[in-house]
């Protein structure tokens, strides 16, 4: 059974406000004696129906006492003294249009009570779903840290290397650096002041093995760093704007930056 559809379905708030089926209400007080969270609910629903309904419980205006028992005064020829008669049926009538002015003023309590409650118990839910959803971010951001950490750590221990690109000619002042890690098997891409991408373009890293480019990679959103596997062999690594999606073949006129493996 799905306890947390079962709880928001109502059927507490039914029960408290007495208008369960006879079986709903048995079948409520066998399930909160096997789940904790289900009496948890009924108690919680008591505490905030007692809270709110307390200093709400007022007593009937007294104008109002007063004008439903005039009017049956009035009826009844007990104005100013004078005795009247009334007949069973006329006095019957008003009292039962005074029981019902005080019933709908119950009604009328016990609905705004009840729906001020659904509407604090939906607020509660929403509130512990945004908790778990920032629970959930937060595992992922710790996650990420961890592993930034991992990367960073092969890529600056002992026997890692680190290769410089500097801008090819004509290409401005840009700069772009690689770390690779110890076992040559990772490269980080943690040092990077190409300009922005134009739309529809996008930078590729080259490995140029045997003086033949080779695709490493591309870079996509290099914040704190872009990771790429090693190319084995590899005497230098390049990039290269190119379209979206990547070239089979480098561009080698939009060629931005260029490096020399332990140079």
């Amino acid at each position: 059974m799905d306890i947390h559809a079962y709880i928001q379905s109502g059927i507490i708030e039914s029960y408290l406000l007495g208008i369960a089926g006879d079986e709903e209400k048995q079948e409520l007080d066998r399930l909160r004696r096997i789940y904790p969270e289900v009496e948890n609910a009924i108690h919680h629903a008591e505490e905030w129906l007692h809270g709110v309904s307390t200093p709400a419980a007022t007593p009937v205006p007294a104008k109002v006492k007063e004008q439903i028992f005039a009017t049956i005064q009035e009826e009844l020829g007990m104005n100013n003294g004078i005795s009247g008669i009334i007949t069973g049926g006329r006095l019957y009538k008003y009292l039962v249009a005074a029981s019902l002015i005080l019933l709908t003023s119950s009604v009328i309590l016990n609905m705004v009570l009840y729906r001020k409650y659904r509407t604090e118990k939906k607020n509660v839910l929403v509130l512990q779903e945004e908790q778990q959803s920032l629970l959930v971010q937060n595992n992922l951001v710790q996650a990420k840290l961890i592993s930034f950490g991992d990367d960073l750590n092969k890529a600056t221990s002992s026997g890692s290397s680190r290769i410089v690109m500097d801008a090819v000619a004509g290409k401005g002042k840009f700069q772009s650096t690689l770390l690779m890690d110890n076992a040559g098997k990772q490269l980080l891409l943690v040092s990077n002041s190409l300009p922005a991408a134009p739309a529809g373009k996008q930078y590729q890293l080259w490995a140029i093995v045997n003086g033949k480019p080779v695709n490493a990679g591309l870079l996509n959103d290099c914040m704190p760093y872009c990771k790429f596997p090693s190319i084995a062999r590899a005497q230098a690594y390049a990039v290269t704007l190119e379209p979206s999606g990547g070239s089979i073949d480098p561009t080698l006129d939009q060629m931005f930056v260029f490096g020399k493996v332990n140079s």
